[in-house]
């Protein structure tokens, strides 16, 4: 199997490409009170200042520039509207980055925005979004074009808590820099027998869904009880580093999602993120628990 934004070809998928770079200046504003601090500007609306429920109309922008297209600018625009949301909802924030896959990357700066997007918040998730405009003609203060969006989000707390005995480890000494046919391997440890999920998440090509890459759905007793391997060796898959076809840029970030649960979880080929996490709420917190991994694949 190619492993990374090949999978859309892999299932049959049509992903549309489009790539995003990052300016790390940005201006962000609360209607009401004109405070500067990134980029966009903030109206809550219905808001209750709790991770379980917050809902509220957020206007964020991010500049166009000699390699940033309108359409760019506008996805980097939305993403940075949800975090704002889920930081305005008091969101629990990852007390780790894996900002050490950007050291060598050729663009760290929108390396580092998708870490920070996939890695932000560990107890809330973006449930539903709603997008209301985008203007790619505005001018920030600093008179430089921009794209802003304004956006309905809805941010909600998971209803239960992790059990403290049911933990998941990515192994640190994975590596975090493919060649384009490199096989890649998944390695961890589990602090009790689970079933184990694997998703992808390739920006570069699809913000707004998770991949399949292994699902332990259909057995009837978890197949790992301490460290893990994936793909497994016992099955002739493999995963393979690779570009999709017509990609233009010189490298891509990609996220990988190990979910271990204590009893198995349907995971779908292709789901939204916000479906994704919905799903696992309803599951209940205390089944489950996630361990991210990052990596770039380049030429």
């Amino acid at each position: 199997m190619k492993v990374g934004q090949s999978l859309a070809t892999v299932f049959g998928l049509n992903a549309q490409k489009f790539s995003c770079m990052h300016e790390m200046m940005r201006n962000l504003s609360i209607l009401c009170a004109s405070l500067a601090l990134w980029i966009g500007s903030i109206l809550p609306v219905n808001q209750s200042h709790a991770a379980e429920n917050w809902k509220g109309l957020i206007s964020s922008q991010y500049p166009i520039g000699f390699e940033i297209s309108p359409k760019e600018a506008c996805e980097n625009a939305e993403e940075q509207a949800k975090l704002d949301a889920m930081s305005l909802a008091g969101c629990e924030k990852l007390s780790f980055r894996q900002f050490e896959t950007c050291e060598t990357s050729d663009d760290a700066e929108r390396c580092e925005f998708f870490q920070e997007t996939f890695n932000a918040y560990d107890n809330c998730f973006v449930s539903k979004y709603k997008l209301l405009e985008r203007n790619t003609n505005k001018l920030d203060l600093n008179q430089n074009l921009v794209c802003e969006v304004a956006a309905e989000i809805n941010v909600r707390g998971f209803k239960s808590q992790h059990n403290p005995n049911l933990i998941v480890q990515v192994d640190d000494a994975l590596s975090r820099n493919f060649k384009i046919g490199d096989e890649i391997l998944v390695k961890g440890k589990l602090s009790q027998p689970s079933f184990i999920n694997v998703l992808a998440w390739y920006p570069e090509i699809d913000r707004d869904n998770l991949y399949m890459l292994h699902s332990d759905e259909l057995l009837n007793e978890p197949k790992f009880s301490s460290d893990f391997e994936l793909p497994p060796v016992t099955r002739s898959e493999r995963w393979w580093a690779f570009l999709p076809e017509g990609y233009n840029r010189e490298e891509s970030n990609e996220f990988i999602i190990v979910l271990a649960s204590a009893k198995p979880f349907k995971v779908m080929p292709k789901e939204a993120r916000s479906s994704f996490f919905g799903r696992l709420d309803e599951f209940g917190r205390e089944n489950w628990r996630i361990a991210r991994y990052s990596y770039r694949i380049f030429k």
